[in-house]
């Protein structure tokens, strides 16, 4: 009966994060998001935000997309743009991001089924998928100094 119970609740714990979090974010690609790697493992984004909390200088938030078509080939990061064909809206940039604490920063990248860094070219809307990989404190990625 315990067991039953455990997994009862387990279940509706996950459905419940599965409601609660949200579909998709669209982060606005800008100068201040820079990108690194030389795609052997995917291709690397991070921007870093001074940070609210008064014991950290610098609050630095990691990004990966993934570019396997096969074990063997990689695709490259112009390769994995694609246009955009869903609706645009609630677009947030870096400075959004500035005014928000830390631990507010993380949960939101953390809950999110799906981010896409978004860039307007030519008139037209493009988007990576991105994985958030985590946030770091007090250290700036210096080895990315790629602009997309």
């Amino acid at each position: 009966m315990l067991l039953k119970q455990i997994i009862f609740i387990g279940t509706l714990f996950i459905f419940s994060l599965n409601i609660c979090s949200q579909e998709k974010l669209l982060l606005e690609l800008n100068e201040n998001i820079r990108f690194g790697g030389d795609g052997s493992n995917g291709y690397d984004f991070a921007f870093s935000v001074k940070s609210l909390d008064e014991r950290f200088k610098r609050d630095t938030y990691l990004f990966n997309t993934p570019n396997w078509k096969t074990f063997d080939a990689k695709i490259n990061l112009d390769e994995l743009k694609k246009e955009v064909s869903f609706e645009l809206e609630n677009i947030i940039n870096v400075d959004v991001l500035e005014k928000m604490d830390a631990c507010e920063t993380h949960e939101k990248f953390s809950l999110v089924k799906t981010i896409f860094l978004i860039k307007k070219q030519e008139g037209k809307y493009f988007y990576w998928k991105l994985t958030y990989n985590g946030t770091i404190k007090n250290i700036i990625i210096s080895g990315y100094q790629g602009k997309i």
